[in-house]
């Protein structure tokens, strides 16, 4: 039994070849195959240096430019043990493992799918990303192949323990009330953010979420891309988790983004009831167009292209794709 004051955490990225085969043999495993020996290894500085040779056309100045990606083996290798827990994200799902044996060697799987060092482990539930905590879904980002959290232990017994907001086995009536609790009790802004991505895939359109970073007063969270035949329409989300009323300013930054043709069309989506008087009538200024002024049609036609999701629709929209649930 392991004792709970010595339990760990860590998020690992296996990819889709790795989990599968994993999945099957109940392991978790990473690559780094051509070292036989890492576990022998206990000295970090030799460690490096036997990857850094081992994968010399990568780190060609050596084990001084190995650090970081040898953190993630040594991790596995040397830190990880037995009854620990390990998140392993696939899309918008969690997988929770709680570690069952010793780091070993297989031949196999390295072979097959560049995953030569496994651990015996045991997949002991499957959440879904939104209603995780804020810093546990920034952990499950980072860049590095296993990464430790187990500062964030707490949170992950929160979601491991969790309630499941399950909206399709209710009817149409009670199931609206759970997901109107769950926007508002259970859903950080980004949770909302992944929510309207997964809603976006159902739909069939391709998704990514855009980078806030260098888009000033024109702000896209989410994009998707329409594709008909040959052409494709860029579509251009912004997502507002409000209460009661949502202001002009979210009705602006989108406005913006299709105004400087960074996206063709642009939706706000937001959990408020409604948007206030302002940009009421911003969005109706724009569809009207201004009478007389120069560039009429072209301002009509841009503001035509402007379109709000209030709560309402947006509890509509999950319960007729029927998205299966939410953890909190």
């Amino acid at each position: 039994m392991t004792d709970t004051a010595t339990q760990q955490a860590f998020v690992l990225h296996m990819g889709e070849g790795r989990l599968a085969a994993g999945r099957e043999r109940n392991l978790i495993g990473i690559g780094w195959g051509r070292v036989k020996n890492l576990p022998e290894i206990k000295d970090w500085e030799a460690f490096k240096q036997a990857i850094a040779e081992a994968y010399s056309e990568y780190y060609p100045d050596g084990p001084e430019m190995v650090g970081r990606a040898a953190g993630s083996p040594w991790r596995f290798i040397h830190e990880m043990k037995p009854g620990d827990w390990v998140l392993v994200p696939e899309d918008a799902d969690v997988h929770v493992y709680r570690v069952k044996g010793e780091a070993e060697f297989s031949a196999e799987l390295h072979e097959q799918h560049d995953m030569g060092w496994v651990r015996k482990a045991e997949l002991e539930k499957t959440l879904a990303r939104i209603g995780l905590s804020a810093p546990l879904q920034a952990r499950l980002k980072a860049r590095q192949t296993c990464v430790d959290a187990t500062d964030l232990l707490e949170d992950i017994k929160k979601a491991r323990n969790g309630k499941v907001w399950k909206f399709s086995s209710e009817t149409r009536q009670g199931a609206r009330k759970a997901v109107e609790k769950a926007l508002k009790e259970a859903l950080t802004p980004h949770d909302l953010e992944v929510l309207v991505m997964e809603l976006l895939r159902k739909d069939g359109l391709e998704v990514r979420r855009r980078d806030p970073r260098g888009q000033g007063d024109a702000d896209v969270d989410v994009e998707a891309t329409l594709r008909i035949a040959s052409q494709e329409v860029k579509i251009g989300f912004q997502v507002k988790k409000h209460e009661d009323k949502t202001g002009q300013h979210g009705v602006e930054q989108i406005a913006k983004a299709v105004e400087k043709g960074d996206v063709d069309v642009g939706f706000l989506v937001t959990t408020a009831e409604e948007l206030d008087e302002d940009a009421k009538k911003k969005v109706k200024a724009g569809k009207e167009g201004k009478e007389g002024e120069k560039g009429e049609e072209k301002e009509s036609k841009q503001n035509l292209r402007i379109r709000v999701i209030c709560k309402d629709e947006l509890v509509d929209w999950i319960l007729d794709r029927g998205l299966g649930g939410i953890s909190v």
